[in-house]
């Protein structure tokens, strides 16, 4: 995990920063057994993993204030601008990420929070609009 975390930030450096909504293990093996996930060609499957980043840092402060109907992700980035967004909210005290396709997703709980990167775990894998 630190490895992976340096290397975020050693690219995150310099710009924006990045923003991780990371669902567990779990989450992902039960979309898998669903078969939603296996139809997927693998660039599709690489924007569903990418559909869990933004192109900012959005501390745990900021994030529990933050309200924004059309947030692009780096999905985003690597396909057209009005593309594969996702909306942040909130509901009863936590923050929520709705994607069009699946019920809200929490966010769990804040695993590294350290300018310029941000990494939290969420309920469920997000599903961007545009595959699912």
């Amino acid at each position: 995990m630190e490895l992976l975390i340096r290397r975020i930030r050693k690219q995150a450096q310099g710009n924006a920063g990045v923003t991780i909504f990371a669902p567990s293990d779990a989450d992902f093996t039960k979309l898998s057994e669903s078969g939603r996930l296996q139809s997927l060609p693998a660039d599709q499957k690489v924007l569903v993993l990418k559909f869990h980043g933004i192109h900012s840092y959005y501390s745990e402060s900021i994030l529990k204030t933050l309200v924004n109907p059309f947030q692009p992700t780096l999905a985003t980035e690597a396909t057209t601008a009005g593309s594969y967004r996702f909306s942040l909210s909130h509901f009863r005290g936590n923050v929520v990420i709705n994607t069009g396709v699946d019920n809200r997703t929490v966010v769990l709980k804040t695993i590294y929070d350290r300018k310029p990167v941000a990494i939290y775990s969420v309920s469920n894998v997000l599903l961007p609009r545009d595959l699912f």
